[in-house]
């Protein structure tokens, strides 16, 4: 396995609000490529990398959703990933926010499946796995610290109904 050893001239990915912020708002440079081939083009996951944000179903979602992808010049992505480094995960609470913020939008997830682009809408079954995932994460958290900023289980069940009417 070769390991590359990558310079982070800007430091960790810049995050607003508890989520990355979209690459349109960073002083990117200009492609050098010739933007009218498609194959110039990559997709970009604000919420990278995969391994990171894919342990649980709530940061894996949150990652999925279309409004954390964005369609960049091949050589711009790559800048970015030269010279950034991963974003901090967010909080479990503003991710499921942003999950529900999507899913009451209407928002679709994307991702690739067997070399093909899917999209698939934030159904019952997936925001189920959502909370369960936040459920867990809540409590690996209790366990770690005492103090914890968390839904209350009044608003976890208000979570649970809304899941239940999409």
């Amino acid at each position: 396995m070769r390991v590359f050893q990558r310079k982070f001239e800007n430091g960790v990915y810049p995050s607003a609000g508890g989520l990355p912020v979209p690459p349109s708002e960073l002083r990117l440079p200009e492609s050098s490529l010739n933007l009218e081939r498609s194959k110039n083009y990559t997709v970009h996951h604000g919420c990278w990398t995969a391994r990171y944000f894919g342990k649980y179903a709530l940061y894996k979602t949150l990652r999925d959703l279309e409004s954390q992808q964005y369609r960049l010049p091949r050589d711009v992505h790559d800048y970015i990933h030269r010279n950034y480094s991963p974003p901090k995960l967010p909080t479990p609470e503003h991710a499921l926010l942003e999950i529900q913020r999507a899913a009451r939008d209407g928002e679709r997830l994307s991702f690739r499946r067997g070399g093909k682009h899917v999209f698939c809408k934030i159904g019952a079954e997936v925001m189920k796995k959502v909370y369960l995932s936040y459920e867990d994460l809540q409590k690996r958290q209790h366990n770690k610290w005492d103090k914890k900023l968390s839904l209350t289980p009044d608003e976890l069940a208000l979570a649970y109904e809304y899941s239940d009417n999409l």
